[in-house]
């Protein structure tokens, strides 16, 4: 069981910087297309 808590622990951290990557890139496209 702890070991795979720190599994989910790792891989829920993992999403979180995936998210936010994503969502700065969606960002910046929605940006760049005001921009045009």
């Amino acid at each position: 069981a702890e070991a795979a808590r720190g599994f989910l622990a790792i891989l829920r951290s993992y999403l979180e910087t995936l998210c936010s990557s994503l969502r700065a890139h969606t960002i910046t496209n929605v940006q760049s297309h005001d921009d045009k």
